[in-house]
């Protein structure tokens, strides 16, 4: 289920609701009926936006109804929106009543990210304009009502992967339960209908539904892996699922994510334009640094790591690169320097003390080579690149603290231990 807020306060509240139950998802937003009396609560969403659970950017878009806000302003306000949908690469849900033809020349011919007409109930032109352009239709309750032959044409004549269907709870129970509180198990009256319009059979119906909606909104196994997540006073950037050592104590072998987030990026690595845009859309209120850290080792795409430091940087953020030191097995000394002083400080991950432990304990890949030589070089690079150094350990069986505590100070450098998850 999406439970999508339409103002700040829902949308938290969406947030706190997905938090709590593991087959709910939150989305947020400002829906334009609120565009007078809310627009300034945009910079909230845009927080949100980064909490666990949150899969896509609405309820936002157009409403020409008498006695809703200005256009210009709910066009002005759904243009954020869908900026932020486009930078953070997430689906966008959008109202439209009356205002179909303006909504669809607001949003790009293309988008690399889904797009969903929620609660549809216009013109089927404009529905088959937005199925050209790749966008999903949702039918709410209303599909179903005896004078909506018209909307039950529509949904026949659209291509089947982009039809969806939705409770838009509290409202629009269909038949045969309208006039009562609509609640999410009603959704099957509609699904049916839509089976019934198309001439299909129902069981193949819902699951062709059921398909559409896990790509509309990134889920199933269409779920994608966080490329921000926010622990504490401080914002984690997981830009790569890459890495040449396979650590017995790595998180990755205990758990695909942590602290609600999904991390793990199973092979696909995020696209660049998706790991900057988070970037730029990042609130830096109330965090303390930005760690380029996540489930893979941050230096094993140093070009996108440099750009999105440069970038993080511009914004005003403090820096820190945690990594395993193995840069140096595949990178030389001046673009692993180059790289080492674009950030504020790095934390180092040595949890061994000779390469016979490294070997055993971090289990590098036969590419790395000689690893704890490289390390060694790299702790020593760092040092010199009058950035703060960090040696770090992790707390865990087989590794001996003492003596990796005694190598952190053969390199000049106190050990920080951390825990085992």
């Amino acid at each position: 289920m999406v439970c999508p807020g339409i103002d700040a306060a829902t949308s938290r509240e969406s947030v706190r609701i997905a938090a709590g139950f593991d087959r709910v998802r939150a989305a947020v937003g400002i829906h334009p009926s609120e565009a007078s009396s809310c627009a300034d609560e945009f910079g909230e969403i845009e927080r949100l936006a980064f909490e666990p659970g949150v899969c896509a950017i609405g309820e936002t878009g157009l409403d020409s109804n008498p006695g809703a806000p200005p256009m210009e302003l709910q066009t002005v306000l759904f243009e954020r929106h869908v900026s932020l949908a486009r930078d953070l690469d997430l689906p966008l849900i959008c109202h439209s009543r009356r205002a179909e033809e303006t909504l669809l020349s607001i949003l790009p011919s293309h988008c690399s990210h889904p797009v969903i007409l929620h609660c549809y109930t216009g013109p089927a032109d404009a529905a088959l304009a937005a199925a050209s352009r790749g966008f999903y239709t949702s039918f709410s309750g209303a599909l179903t009502f005896r004078r909506n032959e018209a909307l039950r044409e529509t949904a026949a004549r659209l291509p089947r992967s982009l039809v969806l269907v939705e409770t838009d709870s509290p409202y629009m129970a269909p038949e045969p339960v309208r006039g009562r509180t609509c609640e999410p198990a009603f959704v099957v009256h509609t699904a049916r209908r839509i089976a019934e319009a198309r001439g299909e059979p129902v069981g193949e119906t819902f699951r062709t539904l059921l398909g559409n909606a896990e790509r509309a909104f990134l889920q199933g196994p269409c779920r994608r892996p966080s490329v921000i997540y926010v622990l504490g006073r401080r914002a984690y950037v997981n830009l790569t699922g890459k890495c040449c050592n396979s650590c017995r104590f790595c998180i990755r072998n205990i758990s695909p994510g942590l602290g609600g987030y999904l991390l793990d990026h199973g092979g696909v690595e995020p696209e660049e334009s998706r790991v900057l845009g988070s970037i730029s859309r990042l609130p830096r209120e109330g965090l303390e640094e930005l760690v380029f850290c996540g489930y893979g080792e941050p230096t094993a795409r140093p070009g996108l790591l440099a750009r999105a430091a440069v970038l993080a940087r511009s914004a005003g953020w403090r820096l820190r690169l945690d990594t395993n030191g193995l840069m140096l097995c595949f990178s030389g000394r001046d673009e692993a320097l180059r790289l080492i002083r674009l950030f504020d400080s790095v934390s180092i991950s040595l949890n061994a003390w000779d390469q016979c432990s490294y070997e055993a304990l971090c289990r590098p890949s036969p590419a790395a080579g000689d690893a704890w030589a490289r390390l060694d070089e790299f702790v020593r690079l760092a040092s010199s690149a009058g950035v703060g150094v960090r040696l770090t350990a992790v707390a865990f069986d087989g590794v001996d603290l003492d003596r990796v505590r005694a190598a952190a100070a053969l390199l000049g450098h106190d050990l920080t231990v951390r825990g085992f998850r």
